[in-house]
């Protein structure tokens, strides 16, 4: 009698553990599956959306607006991403064409982006680094910037809820640099030397002009006729700067372009890189794939994306145009942040559109 319940209770114990596990799988399962096509939880690790999105905030991306794109690198491990544990957690071994499941709505200008870095090749599309920006121009826009300015289709544009900062040359006398050291909400350097370089916003730039002690504050940028090379596309015949580049025409899906020597230093590397074809130029002849031709039809949409803190941040300027395949989300709200003091309060919940 006593061995009969003995291994009742052994059995009742194996079921209650068999049920917790398959409790557990469930969970694990129901939470992969909200990640991977409704929203997801990112943390901003740097300061290139600065002061609209900042370091330790925890914002949340939604998946369902875009639509949620479907597994490229299906053989990985969830919840992993690139590195886990100091190994590789995907296999290369299959990787499937990019898809997208419908969303309720399409990225629109001003838009804050979540998407897979382009320019990490060496990964697949699913597997490169998040990074986080803002969409200034659609396909299909003309894009031009002047001094710093944006215009889209001849038009100036701002966006709701946009912090922009930009670079500032500052000199201030050393009484106010004592007094304000490590006091303000601006990140002065340590060491003080009478003139300096931080990014702030235009509002904080103003703030310091009316400072005693202020000696000037001036807005920096780059000779409107200096190539440095590192903007897109690098090309010797542009004249293009980060703070004065273009005009250039976003490419759209179906867009048939005729070629010629311009339009190839603007979009042979997009062409290779995410359309996946060889194109060259030959004696003012252009081949696809190695067959002549002189029209090219873009396959997928693109986008010009910029970070809201315009002279720290890497972007469409210096690694080129945005593909739709690489977008994982929008991104509208913060949920909370953190800093070197612990959780910021006031930034929880705060919207990136108001």
């Amino acid at each position: 009698m006593k061995k009969k319940k003995y291994k009742q209770r052994k059995k009742h114990k194996s079921n209650s553990i068999l049920q917790w596990g398959r409790a557990f799988l469930l969970a694990l399962l129901i939470l992969w599956i909200f990640k991977s096509g409704f929203f997801d939880l990112y943390l901003v690790s740097s300061r290139s959306m600065n002061a609209t999105i900042q370091k330790g905030d925890f914002i949340i991306g939604n998946k369902l607006a875009v639509g949620p794109r479907l597994p490229i690198t299906p053989l990985s491990i969830p919840f992993t991403h690139q590195k886990w544990l100091g190994f590789q957690p995907y296999s290369t071994i299959i990787q499937l064409p990019y898809l997208r499941i419908p969303g309720y709505d399409t990225v629109s200008r001003g838009d804050i982006l979540i998407f897979n870095y382009p320019n990490e090749s060496h990964h697949p599309i699913d597997q490169r680094t998040f990074f986080i920006k803002r969409c200034v121009a659609l396909p299909g826009d003309e894009l031009n910037i002047e001094d710093k300015e944006i215009f889209v289709n001849n038009e100036k544009i701002h966006f709701r809820g946009a912090e922009l900062q930009f670079e500032y040359s500052i000199e201030i006398d050393r009484d106010l640099f004592e007094q304000i050291e490590g006091h303000s909400t601006i990140n002065f350097p340590k060491k003080f030397d009478g003139k300096f370089s931080v990014n702030i916003t235009e509002e904080q730039a103003e703030k310091l002009k009316s400072q005693k002690g202020v000696k000037s504050v001036r807005k920096t940028g780059s000779d409107r006729y200096q190539n440095t090379g590192l903007t897109f596309p690098s090309s010797p015949d542009l004249k293009w700067t980060k703070d004065n580049f273009g005009p250039l025409e976003i490419p759209f899906e179906g867009w048939r372009l005729r070629l010629n020597k311009t339009n190839f230093e603007l979009y042979s590397s997009t062409i290779r890189d995410h359309e996946n074809h060889n194109i060259e130029r030959i004696d003012d002849q252009f081949y696809i794939d190695g067959k002549e031709t002189e029209y090219y039809t873009f396959e997928q949409n693109y986008y010009f994306i910029l970070g809201d803190n315009r002279d720290n941040s890497s972007d469409s300027r210096y690694w080129g145009l945005l593909p739709e395949s690489h977008i994982v989300a929008i991104t509208s709200r913060v949920l909370f942040s953190v800093n070197d003091e612990g959780v910021n309060w006031q930034r929880t919940l705060k919207s990136l559109t108001e």
